[in-house]
């Protein structure tokens, strides 16, 4: 959960008296729930806290955000016995102006319409002199103009981060509704510009006309609707974006499932300088133990720790971490916050951008869908962070993480992109100088002799942080061909063999080689439909999911045993110590021994992992004559590993 979840609730003060409401505004349990969908991402997950005297407040459920405050405002007949916390969706702007609301709310204001943008959402919070501000920026340039004006009201009124805070889109905020968290805190609830209380449909009407202007939003804009007051009381209302909102969130699944946990950076260890030590075992006051939280916490990442089962130990044994070590979760969810924010920062690179640009319009030229792949998850993963796209490091582990493939095939994939002049070799791997260090490469617009009269699209579902469909860990099962074969069906309109044949470069063949070879495949994990039979044969898009699709046929297990056996080589190449290294590779060899003394399914991977002794037979559409058919420059460039490094 994000840094004070409980908002801008402190006990300041003497509690404001509670509102009254007309009895109309409780006739339906719903009345929150299209203000939380244009404020929430499709998907969000929210939790319902209660407040207890003098502790910390306790986790009562977890779930969909809209049906917590039903259950809360069910329970309390009409008001939230609970509050329900989520974190806002990240292309708004969230203001927490806590007990200075009536020192700086009104140049906040000011400034919000200087950079015209427009308010979504507008509480008081609860506490006294305290409210929230959601603002929708119409561009990057009002959005940067805005964040000036608000560190420049923040100095000039010498207010701390935590009284005039800008939330992070990891961070949970109380929303409209909720019950107090603090003892003599009031409910949350939108007020308009002169601080009277507003109804919920008067907000949502206020925040759908704010979030219409923002430049691209996560999903179509959820249409306003009227709840029923003659439907049961149970049902909700219906949008005609509703499906959208599932579809959005079937995207952003596969995100999550694939985000493998490194435990650090695989780079030599150092020791912590005294400032850093100063700041791991600092005791602040209260007020800022959060902001001294979360300044170890970058001190824990700059030093390489990356997953939580590491961070752990120093959120229980440091003093700064006390507030977060003290709750439910020990603290990781702050650390999970701090993660997300450090890997989806990207430092601004106009020519790296444009670079990467004029190679993506190159690579999507290719003929060899496979390699293709590899190209994408080279720029996707290692070019296009921000950080330059000279002398990035590039191990043929890294490839097999990526594509979820094995070593031999990643290292050919490697070869045959330098081959093809993407990649130049620009630092070798060097055992003897720099064993830490992976062979280095340096991306380059390779030459126009390999582009064709096919494309692939290698920008569906990809984003600043997001991974494209093309390297979902599914193809690395069933082959990134089969990728382009699967992109060129519609859920709606049923294409012949022949035409999906022509539009991917492949021959019409049969049930063991070519384009209906992996059709049959593709069908055999529900991602396509036949219609017909014979010669009358169409084919229609299926209607699973990849992430169902990868489960179904053990992709997602090739992945996870991968990543395990892949982490334990670099731990035993990066051990301080000997002894530990090779303890480390001797519980792998024991792993290895366990995997491999099971015999393989008839639906076993596209490649076992390191070490596996079992291997997939292979059929005609894999053979040397295929290949040859094909052209493949994966099948002429022999078995290199490219940088042989962890």
């Amino acid at each position: 959960m994000g840094d004070r979840s409980q908002s801008s609730a402190h006990p300041m003060g003497f509690a404001t008296s509670d509102m009254t409401v007309s009895d109309h505004e409780y006739d339906t349990a719903t009345r929150w729930s299209e203000l939380y969908r244009l404020l929430l991402a499709p998907g969000t997950q929210g939790y319902a806290l209660r407040a207890t005297r003098g502790q910390q407040p306790v986790r009562e459920a977890s779930g969909d955000p809209i049906e917590l405050i039903t259950q809360a405002e069910h329970a309390g007949a009409g008001r939230a016995v609970w509050a329900v916390v989520a974190p806002i969706r990240p292309d708004l702007l969230v203001v927490d102006l806590d007990g200075c609301a009536d020192l700086v709310a009104s140049s906040i204001v000011d400034s919000v319409d200087d950079s015209a943008a427009l308010i979504a959402y507008r509480a008081a919070s609860g506490s006294p002199d305290s409210e929230h501000l959601v603002v929708a920026c119409p561009t990057t340039a009002s959005r940067r103009y805005l964040l000036d004006r608000i560190d420049t009201i923040r100095a000039w009124e010498s207010l701390s981060p935590t009284q005039l805070d800008v939330r992070t889109s990891d961070q949970f905020l109380r929303l409209p509704g909720s019950a107090p968290l603090k003892p003599g805190g009031g409910w949350c609830y939108p007020i308009d510009d002169d601080g009277r209380r507003m109804t919920a449909p008067a907000a949502t009407r206020r925040a759908h006309r704010a979030i219409l202007e923002l430049p691209t939003l996560l999903s179509v804009v959820p249409a306003v609707t009227v709840a029923d007051r003659t439907s049961r009381r149970n049902e909700r209302p219906t949008t005609a974006t509703e499906s959208t909102a599932f579809d959005v969130a079937e995207a952003t699944d596969f995100a999550a499932a694939s985000d493998l946990e490194q435990p650090c950076a695989w780079r030599p260890r150092r020791q912590f300088t005294p400032r850093e030590w100063a700041v791991l075992h600092h005791t602040p006051e209260e007020g800022h133990r959060s902001h001294a939280a979360t300044s170890a916490a970058w001190v824990l990442w700059r030093y390489g720790i990356r997953s939580w089962r590491r961070a752990a130990s120093w959120y229980r044994t440091c003093p700064a971490f006390r507030k977060f070590a003290d709750r439910d979760d020990h603290g990781r969810a702050h650390w999970e916050s701090i993660k997300s924010r450090a890997l989806g920062h990207r430092p601004a690179d106009p020519a790296g951008a444009d670079h990467i640009r004029t190679v993506l319009a190159e690579i999507a030229c290719w003929d060899d869908a496979n390699l293709v792949a590899a190209a994408l998850a080279c720029i996707h993963h290692r070019f296009a962070d921000g950080y330059g796209t000279d002398a990035r490091p590039i191990s043929w582990r890294d490839m097999a993480l990526w594509l979820n493939v094995g070593h031999h095939t990643a290292g050919r994939r490697l070869r045959a992109l330098v081959n093809r002049g993407l990649l130049v070799v620009t630092v070798i791997h060097d055992r003897a100088s720099a064993p830490h260090s992976a062979t280095c490469y340096s991306l380059r617009t390779p030459p126009e002799i390999y582009r064709t009269d096919l494309h692939h699209d290698v920008t569906e579902g990809g984003g600043r942080t997001k991974t494209p469909t093309l390297l979902h860990p599914l193809w690395g099962h069933l082959s990134h061909t089969a990728h382009h074969t699967w992109s060129q069906l519609s859920p709606t309109t049923a294409l012949p063999t022949a035409a999906i044949a022509r539009a991917t470069g492949l021959p019409a063949g049969t049930s063991t080689h070519g384009a209906l070879h992996l059709l049959l495949r593709l069908e055999s994990v529900g991602l396509a439909a036949r219609v017909g039979q014979g010669r009358g044969t169409r084919w229609l898009r299926g209607p699973r999911s990849l992430s169902a699709a990868a489960e179904s046929c053990g992709a997602l297990a090739h992945q996870q045993d991968l990543h395990e056996t892949v982490t334990a080589e670099r731990a035993a190449w990066h051990a301080p110590t000997v002894r530990s290294s090779r303890t480390i590779r001797e519980r792998l060899r024991l792993r290895r021994r366990r995997r491999d003394s099971r015999p393989p399914d008839k639906e076993s991977h596209a490649e076992l992992p390191f070490g596996s002794t079992f291997a997939k037979p292979m059929s005609r559409s894999t053979s040397t004559r295929y290949r040859r058919a094909r052209g493949s420059s994966v099948g002429r460039t022999g078995g290199g590993e490219g940088g042989k490094s962890p």
